[in-house]
């Protein structure tokens, strides 16, 4: 078998091959390693200079074969596991209260997802009752309908999502009585808010294994202007991933909300 890639961060299958074989000797495994004019010379230099400027940690990935140090993995992999010990949805608790995040599609490439979630005083911690993605293709104002039926079983009257098609979405949520708000924060945000949240085990999700893959290949990236910032991948998914991070910023928020009212005299 031969496997053929550019080099991207350094996490994943083709990095941990590399950094198992490369240079070492082996006679199942051989790392060939060369920079795109080594192994393709009708690639001109002055396009790949051109690259270069535009853009030079991408390009010495893409043609110097170099592992991109702006790029890694943004969760602990056995912490996102041990926090993946929900069964599946719970059932609505009579006296819970409970929050609700869903990131919109248009129905024709990205799924449209949900999550809800509560606080538990028992434990003190965030659980996430409910994730669930309806994969494209769709008609958007089907799922709409699902989804305010479930809503509905949990007593929830508004649910909060993204800026996507905002008109759009705040008036098909609105024909099925719920309410509909945009999230102040984008989805980078909101990752970095879960972050601390996974770490210290925190929040607890569902054993679901589309949710756990989206988060684990979640990349921080470090810009310019030394700011981080949190995405799916190239040709990645982070539907799920996003619905949870933006219900657990809502119950914190909520949280926060309520030691802050509370009288401590």
């Amino acid at each position: 078998m031969i496997a053929i890639s550019s080099p991207y961060s350094r996490s994943g299958i083709l990095y941990t091959h590399w950094e198992r074989y490369w240079s070492k000797p082996d006679k199942n495994v051989l790392v060939w390693r060369a920079p795109t004019r080594v192994m393709n010379e009708t690639i001109s230099q002055e396009l790949i200079d051109a690259e270069m400027q535009k853009d030079r940690s991408s390009a010495e990935s893409e043609w110097m074969v170099s592992w991109r140090s702006d790029i890694e993995g943004f969760l602990d992999p056995d912490l996102v596991k041990a926090a993946a010990v929900l069964p599946g949805p719970l059932s609505p608790q009579q006296y819970q209260v409970y929050q609700a995040f869903t990131d919109p599609s248009g129905g024709r490439n990205d799924s449209f997802t949900l999550a809800i979630g509560h606080f538990n005083f028992e434990n003190q911690k965030y659980a996430t009752d409910l994730v669930k993605a309806f994969p494209a293709p769709f008609n958007p104002s089907e799922v709409v309908k699902e989804i305010s039926q479930i809503l509905r079983q949990y007593r929830i009257t508004r649910v909060t999502g993204d800026r996507y098609s905002a008109a759009w979405v705040e008036e098909s949520f609105r024909k099925e009585s719920i309410s509909y708000q945009q999230c102040e924060l984008n989805k980078s945000k909101l990752y970095l808010e879960l972050e601390p949240l996974i770490n210290t085990q925190q929040i607890l999700i569902p054993k679901d294994k589309n949710l756990i893959n989206e988060l684990l290949n979640l990349e921080r990236k470090t810009g310019r202007s030394g700011r981080d910032s949190v995405d799916h991948p190239l040709k990645g998914s982070d539907d799920l991933a996003n619905a949870v991070a933006g219900c657990a910023h809502l119950l914190t928020s909520l949280q926060d909300s309520a030691f802050a009212n509370c009288d401590l005299t």
